[in-house]
């Protein structure tokens, strides 16, 4: 049997949270916790050591940005995937500048959505 990623979703929109929850559990991974700020997410991440983090990169408190570097500086093999409706053009920069794997816009289709994500999870799966 495949191993179910585990994935700690950090989102300050409560839909977009559950948005994203539904589109994991749909693909077969294990959502460990969710956050409302950078703060909070990285508190959780030392918590629970997800496989993959998905964080947003707008948020009050501390912004993804902020919480993947703060991470990363524990964590340096902890894998984070951005999650933002800001054009990618812009994003890319902070994205990878902070230590994450990838950008990923929220703002998409479901199915989009899990296409985008997918890939990501396959890293994880034995």
């Amino acid at each position: 049997m495949a191993k179910k990623p585990r994935i700690l979703i950090v989102d300050d929109s409560d839909t977009i949270r559950e948005m994203v929850q539904m589109v994991l559990e749909g693909l077969d991974a294990e959502v460990v916790a969710q956050g409302v700020n950078g703060k909070e997410g990285v508190a959780l991440f030392k918590q629970h050591q997800p496989d993959i983090l998905l964080t947003d990169i707008e948020m009050p408190i501390m912004d993804g940005i902020e919480s993947t570097q703060i991470i990363k500086d524990e964590f340096p093999d902890a894998y984070v995937v951005m999650l933002s409706s800001v054009d990618p053009e812009a994003a890319m920069d902070f994205v990878f500048r902070a230590g994450a794997e990838d950008f990923v816009r929220k703002n998409e289709d479901l199915e989009a959505l899990a296409n985008d994500i997918e890939p990501h999870l396959k890293k994880f799966m034995e």
